[in-house]
């Protein structure tokens, strides 16, 4: 296994939390921006980082202005029930699509450990510059439904290519 976790302020679990969003660097930061938002506005507690090996060599100061080596950040927003939501983000990704692949399951791994029953990942993909549309496309035909049902902007033809 190439991924430690670095457990941050004394916790050692994931809250709980049945719900996390995800998002990497990718196509204008949109999904990255989005987690980065939500987590400042709702003052959002580091739970975890996760140092994976894939992820490029780039060390950079924390917020405690201290040294802090390549990794993506686990935090939780407190809901009003008590419950939390996890977000995971990061300022980098793997370069290469197996080790894309390989940090994506490891990370699926841990969720499932921590039974996380839903993760969302949010992305941007390339389209003129005035569209300005949010929409989901889930990744089985199950959850679709169950997302339809709950009435989620759910899309069956889009994106038809690109890197997915």
């Amino acid at each position: 296994m190439s991924l430690l976790i670095e457990w941050r302020d004394g916790h050692e679990n994931l809250l709980g939390a049945r719900i996390c969003l995800f998002s990497l660097p990718g196509v204008g930061n949109i999904g990255k921006a989005g987690i980065d938002a939500l987590n400042s506005t709702n003052d959002a507690i580091e739970i975890a980082r996760l140092h994976h090996t894939a992820l490029p060599p780039l060390a950079t100061l924390d917020e405690d202005g201290l040294l802090s080596p390549p990794h993506l950040s686990i935090k939780g927003i407190a809901l009003e029930s008590g419950e939390y939501i996890l977000t995971i983000t990061g300022s980098s990704q793997p370069l290469e699509p197996n080790n894309q692949g390989a940090m994506a399951r490891e990370i699926l791994t841990l969720l499932q450990k921590y039974k996380i029953s839903e993760l969302i990942v949010l992305a941007g993909m390339i389209d003129e510059a005035a569209r300005k549309e949010i929409f989901i496309v889930p990744s089985s035909s199950s959850y679709r439904v169950d997302l339809e049902s709950r009435g989620a902007n759910v899309r069956r033809d889009e994106p038809s290519s690109g890197a997915i």
